[in-house]
C-alpha cells in the first residue's frame, strides 16, 4: 500500500542559526499522482554555553565576575544574554543582554545580598535551549560579604613623636 512506503531524507544543518526550509520531490512513475512536493520547515538554535564560573572579587570590590566557553553554535554573529536573581529561579527576561565576550563583571551588587547567574547564547533572533546555571547556584549562589577593614597593626610603639611626625617600631 503506498502509505506503508518511506522515505529517509537526510539534510545537512546550516552552519547558521534561523529557519531554513528544503523542498523534497518524490516521483512515482506507477502512481497517478505524482510527482508530489513536501516541504520540510526546520529551526538551527545557537548551542548553550558551558563552563559557566561566578566569581566574588576580592574586597573592597563588590563584583561579581562570570566567565564561560563560548556555544559551539557556528553562528558568526552571536551574542550573550545573562540573568540574574537573589533566588536560584532564573527570571524570564535577562539582566543584561547583548554581550560580545565570554566574560562580564557583575558591578551593581549590594553588600549581604546573594546572586545567581545563568547565561545563553542568542543569534539571529533565537536563543540557545537552556539557560545554563553556574554552579554556585547548586551551593547558594554567590553571596556578597560585607568587607571589613583589615585589623588594627599591634606590637608598634611610638617614638621621636612632633606635631607633625610619628615614628612607629
Amino acid at each position: 500500500a503506498p502509505d506503508s512506503d518511506s522515505v529517509s531524507v537526510s539534510v545537512d544543518a546550516p552552519s547558521n542559526t534561523g529557519t531554513f526550509s528544503c523542498t523534497i520531490f518524490v516521483s512515482d512513475p506507477a502512481a497517478t499522482n505524482s510527482p508530489q512536493t513536501a516541504t520540510v520547515t526546520y529551526t538551527v538554535r545557537p548551542s548553550d554555553v558551558s563552563g559557566v564560573v561566578a566569581a566574588l572579587a576580592a574586597c573592597p570590590s563588590r563584583d561579581i565576575n562570570l566567565s564561560w566557553t563560548a556555544a559551539n553554535s557556528g553562528a558568526s554573529l552571536k551574542t550573550y544574554n545573562i540573568y540574574r536573581n537573589t533566588s536560584n529561579t532564573a527570571p524570564a527576561a535577562p539582566y543584561a543582554t547583548g554581550i560580545t565576550t565570554t566574560t562580564w563583571t557583575d558591578s551593581a551588587t549590594v553588600t549581604g545580598s546573594t546572586y545567581y547567574y545563568w547565561v545563553e547564547t542568542a543569534s539571529g533572533g533565537l536563543t540557545s535551549p537552556s539557560k545554563v546555571p553556574a554552579p554556585s547556584n547548586a551551593t547558594g549562589g554567590v553571596n556578597v560579604p560585607v568587607c571589613s577593614p583589615p585589623a588594627a597593626p599591634t606590637g608598634l610603639s611610638a617614638s621621636n613623636a612632633t606635631c607633625s611626625q610619628v615614628s612607629l617600631t
